[in-house]
């Protein structure tokens, strides 16, 4: 892999393959070689943030990877229970919050909301 340099930035990134990158005329770049650094991870408990660095003779790319915190974990699972009830059949939950309405009236507890009952239904998953 290579990147497109001009004026200390990278511009543009490409893989040659086992080609050469071809020299370009005038003020438009150099093409420098990619060196990627940076230890493997898990992308279900781990973060990965990428440092991009250019030298005199190449691109570094560095990966820095971090522990995701017990927030970023809890809404990794909050998203998918979500996303579970979301594909829930809308006429499906009303039927079982109007059903579980009327037995909270018959059993003399306070009634949900259907956001209260949502979240009831949530945790069940």
């Amino acid at each position: 892999m290579h990147d497109l340099i001009k004026d200390g930035s990278i511009i543009q990134s490409r893989d040659f393959g086992s080609d050469t990158p071809p020299v370009l005329a005038g003020n438009k770049g150099e093409w420098f070689p990619r060196v990627t650094i940076g230890p493997p991870y898990d992308p279900a408990t781990q973060n990965r943030e990428l440092v991009k660095t250019v030298t005199a003779t190449e691109s570094v790319w560095t990966y820095t990877v971090t522990e995701k915190t017990q927030g970023e974990l809890d809404a990794i699972v909050d998203g998918a229970k979500e996303g579970q009830l979301n594909s829930f059949n809308t006429a499906l939950f009303e039927i079982l919050y109007n059903y579980d309405k009327r037995l909270r009236v018959l059993e003399a507890n306070p009634i949900k909301t259907k956001a209260e009952f949502r979240d009831i239904i949530k945790s069940l998953l």
